[in-house]
């Protein structure tokens, strides 16, 4: 099965859908063309993918473990990764995860978003985060079985950052371009949930699944001018709600209008 792509005529249809159903059922073409729902996709695609390319591949003796894997891994979605982890609590060698882990990124099912590290006045981490690349994937992985079960879960704030995150990605390979993204996360765990590195500076977005504005979302975002020493070319505020201004130095945006600052 292909990468999760955002084509034009698809477009409309995610536009007028509910968030939770957009999250549930993921961006794979065959969900859109009609030939398929999830509840049937996923599960078919990871018995395909566990139990024929991945076993043939890593000739994996303990398919067991490697399906606790791939969940634990949809457990840390939005996540600092850290294959250690990951090894104890599987039982086997971090050697071992990152292999799994390349395997995963290979065949376009998870991403790293790397830390941004550079002109900085403070100690920042180097270990990436953790996304799936199809939140609806991830949402099967995870135990989540309908859309209103989403909108109760835990992981629905997770989920959400891994839909705008995604769409980012997706906006710059689908222009031709390499991935300029980033998240920013200091000593102190200040953090600014996404950052576009362009030629002339950066760009800051907060993503929140509220459907309620509150001023707190923009706190990391007014300062970060402190963290960094590279211009600051705008902000944003990318969640779930309908009140939006874009007048103010941090722009304020319902999600399906993320693409005004990612151009």
């Amino acid at each position: 099965m292909p990468p999760p792509v955002i084509l034009p005529k698809v477009r409309e249809q995610i536009t007028d859908t509910p968030l939770d159903n957009l999250l549930f059922n993921g961006f794979y073409p065959a969900i859109y063309s009609g030939r398929n729902i999830p509840k049937f996709l996923y599960p078919a695609y990871m018995k395909t993918y566990l139990d024929k390319d991945v076993r043939d591949l890593l000739q994996i003796k303990d398919m067991m473990q490697f399906h606790t894997f791939i969940r634990l891994c949809a457990g840390r979605i939005g996540s600092l990764f850290k294959a250690s982890e990951l090894a104890n609590e599987i039982g086997v060698s971090s050697h071992t995860v990152t292999a799994w882990l390349s395997v995963l990124q290979a065949s376009y099912i998870v991403f790293l978003l790397p830390p941004y590290f550079e002109n900085t006045r403070k100690r920042l981490t180097k270990t990436p985060k953790l996304y799936f690349t199809d939140t609806g994937l991830a949402c099967h992985l995870l135990g989540i079985e309908s859309p209103e079960q989403l909108a109760r879960d835990k992981m629905r704030g997770a989920l959400f950052e891994n839909f705008i995150v995604t769409e980012a990605l997706k906006r710059r390979y689908n222009q031709g371009k390499e991935s300029n993204l980033y998240f920013y996360r200091d000593s102190n765990q200040n953090e600014v949930d996404l950052l576009l590195k362009k030629h002339s500076g950066l760009y800051g977005i907060e993503i929140k699944s509220a459907m309620t504005y509150h001023a707190d979302f923009e706190k990391a975002l007014k300062q970060m001018d402190g963290w960094v020493k590279e211009t600051i070319l705008g902000k944003a505020v990318a969640y779930a709600g309908t009140l939006e201004n874009t007048a103010g130095e941090i722009k304020l945006l319902n999600y399906s209008h993320l693409d005004e600052v990612l151009a």
